[in-house]
């Protein structure tokens, strides 16, 4: 033991050469601390040996020294780091901090860790500048790593890690705040949303769990969402399921309405794979559904099950499995059942039934699941049964081609807003020249006879001057197997200031139908185009193609504001009663057919 107002001896055990960096800065603190390193040089020799401990004591024994070496206390402390560091292999430390992720490790230690190999790099002036690199790439929550990229070069890496804290302690804050469960959500005239507190465990303290979760919409552990890593099947990003997808639920265009009447039942399906089944159903109060529902004869005792066409199997609670005497045994299943609300429902078993209906017998397979919930049949029951009819193709209605035909000029080319959107950029912003990519070959004569399409129409037109900024192309093929041409301004969207215009959400939408009958849609052809841009703008969206460089006129597809900016024109034009727009799609609707159609032309006036 070393002397209680010195230093503790080294740790020889463990990270060696982590003990003697630390142990030795600790000893050059103590000599000068208590002013021996003013005193003579073997007397700072007699202190190393002194506290570096027994076994520090055991290498010096090994070492040897020139007779003008002896009692110098550079050399002494430079041999034990001789001994004590391993050769370093800078090119190795390199790879080891550029390749490092975090594990199971808290934010601070992942910090620690990357900030102790980054000075082992010797990087010099690059050394904060390469940590905050390999924070942002190495850190294990997407959502932080995509805000941090969202900042400019001039994060520094100090706010870089406070930036890190904020987040995680907003997620934290977040999710203790919205540990409810959502069992029920039932519009009428007075929409009310029951919620449940998380149930306790069996000692009083809540189970750490999260409801309703926004990432995969089920109930897990904090930490243990099933989403993560996952890919989104709608907008392909990873980390979310595609029910609770964003994008999808504010698009939606591909979701035509055919028929709106007085719905007893809005259905809610989604599939994530062969594992996991989707039961639920939003429910409208003060309606009368009895006709959703259906009577089925099960061992002699009628049965009534709600149809539910979202509904992805068929589901009996515990409780009346039991009260039915079925002599089916029950048998294992690997499948989840999720709930419209994100819920898992537990399940017992699974066994076929037989089922009467209209003196048929049908042997359906039923999920027994201990929960106090409706019994239900699913789809291909429903379909089995010939509860419902799947319509494969409407009626084409001709009653309005009169109209159409009095507005003809309006369903020809493309349209445009005179007034030209200019396109805000920081005054600091740095122009950036993006290479011309490549094209495979397969596609040159598409692309070629694309580009020619849209300077013939006025969309774009060759570029002969300099220009400052050079945006790299996308091409992306549409279901009529055209090309649409589109920007990849990655450089120019982290500058371009946007209107911040509101977009409505489709629940927003909705909201405002009650009571309608009938509904049209109305879709703008290749809608952002019918936007000039002024001249400066124009030179903002130049592209590189294997054909020269092109600029666009109008405003392409790519550009980050031109959602907003686009739904900001259409608004102003269609700010009118039973007219709502979402971007370049224009939804009318009416009580009657006689309020519809007033509706709809004036949008065509418009």
């Amino acid at each position: 033991m070393g002397d209680s107002r010195g230093v503790a001896p080294m740790q020889m055990e463990g990270n060696v050469a982590d003990n003697w960096k630390i142990w030795r800065s600790r000893f050059e603190n103590y000599l000068v601390a208590s002013e021996i390193n003013k005193k003579d040089e073997s007397i700072q020799c007699a202190q190393v040996l002194h506290y570096i401990g027994e076994g520090g004591f055991k290498v010096f024994t090994t070492f040897t020294f020139e007779e003008d070496q002896k009692n110098k206390l550079k050399i002494l402390l430079d041999k034990f780091e001789s001994h004590f560091l391993p050769k370093e292999n800078l090119t190795y430390e390199r790879f080891k901090l550029f390749s490092y992720k975090q594990k199971d490790e808290t934010l601070d230690q992942f910090v620690t860790e990357i900030k102790k190999m980054a000075i082992r790099c010797k990087l010099g002036s690059l050394q904060e500048e390469l940590t905050k690199t390999v924070l942002i790439t190495g850190i294990n929550n997407p959502s932080i790593r995509e805000k941090l990229l969202q900042e400019d070069d001039s994060l520094s890496l100090d706010k870089a890690i406070e930036k890190c804290n904020i987040l995680l302690m907003s997620k934290e804050r977040s999710e203790n705040m919205s540990q409810v469960k959502i069992d029920a959500l039932q519009r009428g005239r007075t929409g009310t949303i029951h919620k449940k507190n998380n149930q306790m465990g069996q000692s009083g303290v809540p189970k750490k769990t999260i409801n309703s979760c926004t990432k995969c919409g089920r109930s897990h552990e904090i930490n243990k969402c099933p989403a993560f890593g996952r890919e989104c099947n709608f907008c392909k990003i990873k980390n979310h399921f595609s029910n609770m997808c964003r994008k999808k639920k504010q698009s939606n265009k591909n979701n035509k309405v055919n028929e709106i009447q007085n719905t007893e039942q809005i259905n809610v399906v989604n599939k994530i794979n062969d594992n996991f089944l989707f039961i639920g159903s939003v429910e409208v109060n003060e309606i009368n559904n009895n006709r959703w529902f259906s009577v089925l004869e099960i061992n002699k005792k009628e049965i009534k099950l709600k149809i539910d066409t979202g509904a992805q199997a068929n589901i009996l609670p515990l409780k009346l499995y039991n009260s039915l005497g079925i002599k089916s045994n029950l048998r294992q299943t690997q499948v989840t059942l999720t709930s419209y609300t994100g819920n898992n429902l537990k399940i017992v078993g699974k066994c076929y039934i037989p089922c009467k209906k209209d003196d048929k017998t049908f042997n359906l397979e039923f999920y027994i699941v201990d929960s106090n919930t409706q019994a239900i049949l699913g789809l291909d029951s429903s379909l089995e049964l010939n509860l419902i009819k799947r319509i494969d193709s409407l009626t084409k209605n001709c009653q309005y081609n009169s109209l159409i035909n009095e507005f003809s000029e309006l369903f020809e080319g493309i349209g445009c807003i005179n007034e030209p959107y200019h396109i805000e950029i920081d005054k600091n912003a740095k122009p950036v020249v993006h290479p011309t990519r490549k094209v495979a070959l397969p596609l040159m004569d598409d692309l070629k006879q694309s580009l020619a399409e849209l300077e013939k129409s006025k969309i774009i037109e060759r570029v002969q001057k300099p220009t400052d900024w050079v945006n790299a192309l996308v091409l992306v093929r549409k279901p009529d197997k055209k090309l649409r041409i589109c920007l990849d301004p990655l450089d120019l969207n982290k500058v371009i200031k946007r209107e911040y215009c509101h977009i409505p959400t489709l629940e927003e939408i909705t909201s405002k139908l009650a009571g309608s009958t009938i509904f049209s849609t109305l879709d703008a052809t290749q809608g952002f185009y019918s936007i000039l841009l002024d001249d400066a703008s124009a030179d903002l969206c130049t592209f590189g193609t294997p054909f020269g460089r092109y600029r666009f006129l109008r405003l392409p597809y790519g550009i980050k504001s031109a959602p907003e900016v686009f739904q900001s024109r259409f608004k102003q034009i269609f700010n009118l009663e039973g007219v709502d727009v979402y971007i370049d799609d224009i939804l009318i609707w009416g009580k009657t057919k006689s309020e519809h159609d007033e509706r709809l032309k004036k949008v065509w006036c418009e």
